[in-house]
């Protein structure tokens, strides 16, 4: 947003942060994440990769 501060920037970044990682987690624990070099590859189906959060995360 245009009148972002440092503070208020990382505020909202934070509460998307609380909102993935139980998701990504998940993937975790379930074997569905590899990481090659500086990538992660997501085992999910093709909807499922195609979202980055905007507000899907369903349990």
């Amino acid at each position: 947003y245009h009148d972002d501060t440092e503070d208020s920037l990382s505020e909202r970044i934070l509460r998307q942060e609380h909102r993935i990682f139980p998701y990504a987690i998940k993937l975790f624990s379930e074997g569905r994440l590899k990481v090659e070099g500086r990538k992660v590859i997501v085992d999910a189906p093709r909807d499922e990769q195609q979202v980055l959060i905007n507000p899907p995360i369903q349990d």
